[in-house]
């Protein structure tokens, strides 16, 4: 059975890969040209500076995203597990309203995708559970939140 779901989160990171390789190239031609002319100007040196800042960032969330995307390719060709594990799709009732996920080692921003870690409080209440399940945690050691696990993908 293929993990569709999985598939649809490699297309939206490759859709995000090359939206941040495009930043990246542009960050890189401005450190260029402004490394061109810090020689001359205090002010420009501390624009060097910056450009070189940012340049870092941007090639650290690059090569994050890449690895993730390999990630998912790789767990998107083998078969579904029976448990929870990194990285998934998961479908669940928490505190009875239905819920999708995906459970990823490193969590990524999505506006329109919700994802968790194993890291996280909700992570560590259903790593490892099966189709059927049920779990609870607290995140704040006061409130309790219930759940049951719809769909592993």
């Amino acid at each position: 059975m293929a993990r569709k779901r999985l598939q649809i989160l490699v297309e939206e990171l490759e859709k995000e890969e090359n939206l941040s390789k495009k930043r990246l190239e542009e960050t890189r031609h401005a450190f260029n040209e402004t490394a061109k002319t810090a020689r001359t100007s205090w002010s420009a040196t501390g624009e060097r500076h910056y450009s070189e800042s940012q340049l870092t960032i941007l090639e650290t969330h690059y090569k994050r995203l890449k690895k993730i995307k390999n990630e998912l390719i790789k767990a998107s060709r083998i078969k579904i597990p029976d448990k929870i594990t990194t990285p998934s799709f998961l479908e669940l009732i928490l505190n009875g309203k239905k819920e999708n996920f995906y459970f990823l080692d490193e969590p990524i921003n999505f506006s329109n995708m919700k994802t968790i870690s194993p890291a996280s409080p909700l992570g560590r209440a259903i790593l490892g559970k099966m189709r059927g399940e049920t779990f609870s945690f607290s995140p704040d050691g006061k409130n309790v939140f219930k759940g049951e696990i719809l769909e592993i993908e």
